[in-house]
């Protein structure tokens, strides 16, 4: 065999356990990811919220696979993805609140607070990110998916609620920051 041939052989094996052990590093990191699968099936073990909690745990485990500045928005993400998802589970436990003739229901208010909220702080802390554009679709997209497995109490317009509460309250700190950065 020729040595080159070797050289390839040899490089194209250590490439390979080093995308292995990548994976099993942002497997492993990724666990916030995985606390959903666990709340879901305590609480509601229903097949296609365990496939959202589950998709939570691969979108972590994806960002930080990939790195940069999705991978450090990725673990933030997924803890501050809890937010959303207790306020609307406090909302639900108060369905609607009625003052003389006029009722009130408060699940899409609070998607749109627990999104916003959360967003503001993933964005918040990640302003000085590297990279703002795979930051913030990291983190929106946990957020959303987090948010989204309470949201479903306001149907579409909650889930609407959290992807907007979260893009706004994410994307708004790298706005202000950059307006009011020194030259």
């Amino acid at each position: 065999m020729n040595p080159r041939d070797l050289d390839h052989v040899l490089l194209r094996k250590i490439r390979s356990a080093y995308e292995r052990a990548r994976l099993r590093h942002a497997l492993i990191k990724g666990w916030p990811g995985l606390l959903f699968v666990v709340a879901i099936a305590i609480e509601a073990p229903e097949a296609f919220r365990l496939l959202v909690a589950l998709a939570i745990y691969a979108t972590v485990a994806l960002a930080i696979y990939i790195g940069g500045s999705a991978g450090r928005a990725a673990q933030l993400s997924a803890w501050a993805a809890w937010i959303p998802f207790l306020i609307v589970r406090l909302a639900e436990s108060r369905t609607h609140s009625c003052l003389g003739g006029a009722c009130v229901s408060w699940c899409l208010p609070a998607c749109v607070l627990g999104g916003s909220s959360a967003g503001g702080l993933v964005g918040w802390l990640g302003r000085k990110a590297d990279d703002p554009f795979a930051y913030l679709i990291a983190s929106v997209g946990i957020l959303f998916l987090g948010g989204s497995l309470g949201c479903e109490c306001a149907g579409l317009s909650g889930l609407i609620g959290i992807a907007g509460g979260a893009l706004l309250g994410a994307s708004t700190p790298f706005l202000v920051h950059k307006r009011f950065e020194a030259p």
